[in-house]
């Protein structure tokens, strides 16, 4: 009896392991952008104040936005480390500058057909003419997969 009970689990492990699928071809689409500290546009909202920077993407259509995997990382070297690193969006970085002024930036991304946009916004929403980082510019890795 046990034979008969361990030899029907075998072929039922088998039998639903020897599924056969269709594979689909996949579209990706990777660009990498880079923005200077001087090209950070001011934006205002009902938390305050934040810079932004928008690129036109042509591959963003509509059928990309509703039915992709839409990812946008940071690539950077941070202070202190000789390698770069591709951190995934949102991303936050603790700041401290000369005079000991400490503040958080929150680093995200919008999409809407054709258009992706970077922000930072400052913790404490003060915004000057340009960010107040540690980096004289960001490059982003947008990518989609569909």
């Amino acid at each position: 009896m046990k034979k008969i009970l361990f030899l029907s689990l075998v072929v039922m492990l088998f039998t639903t392991a020897c599924t056969t699928k269709e594979f689909v071809d996949i579209t990706t689409h990777n660009r990498y952008v880079t923005v200077k500290s001087n090209q950070w546009k001011i934006g205002s909202d009902d938390t305050g104040n934040y810079f932004y920077y928008t690129i036109d993407e042509p591959k963003l259509t509509n059928y990309v936005l509703e039915n992709a995997s839409l990812n946008t990382y940071l690539y950077y070297v941070p202070k202190g480390l000789d390698s770069d690193v591709l951190s995934p969006l949102p991303f936050s970085d603790f700041i401290v500058d000369d005079q000991g002024y400490k503040w958080e930036e929150h680093i995200t991304v919008e999409y809407e057909p054709e258009y992706v946009t970077f922000l930072i916004k400052p913790d404490d929403h003060k915004t000057e003419d340009t960010p107040r980082t540690f980096y004289n510019e960001y490059t982003f890795c947008v990518r989609f997969l569909w």
